[in-house]
Order: C-alpha cells, then structure tokens, then sequence
C-alpha cells in the first residue's frame, strides 16, 4: 500500500506498508535486524513494514517515525 500525505504549507511524505510472512520466529528476527540499519520502518511481530520518506518540503524525523508507527496498525486490504 502506498500513502501520501502533506500539510498546507507544501511539505508531503510517503509511506509505503507492505504485509510479509516468514516460515519461522528465526527468519523474520532477521528480517527485523537488516530491516533496522537499513531504513525508518517499523516491523511488529506481525512483519508489518512501514518505511516513510519526505517527497516535498520538509518533514522531520519525528513526524517520520510517527507516520511509520501508525501505519503499521493499517488493516490489511
């Protein structure tokens, strides 16, 4: 799933959500390593992924992660 959002004075991000499945704990413990140097996103035990990124203006880092914390709770479609 792909999500933008953006306020009034111009500033916008992105937050993509996937849903990913492992064979086992060991797998997506990982998964959930790599994924924590690489990017912002946030996994649950569940492996949601939400990883965010500004597309225009000026988002901070904070606003990021709260973006990528909420998204991870999206229903799955």
């Amino acid at each position: 799933m792909l999500l933008a959002v953006g306020d009034p004075a111009g500033n916008s991000a992105v937050i993509s959500v996937t849903w990913t499945s492992f064979a086992n704990r060991t797998d997506a413990d990982a998964f959930e390593n790599l994924e924590a140097v690489l990017g912002s996103g946030d996994i649950t035990p569940l492996a949601v992924i939400a990883e965010t990124e500004t597309i225009g203006g000026h988002v901070n880092d904070d606003v990021l992660d709260a973006l990528a914390e909420v998204a991870v709770w999206l229903p799955k479609p």
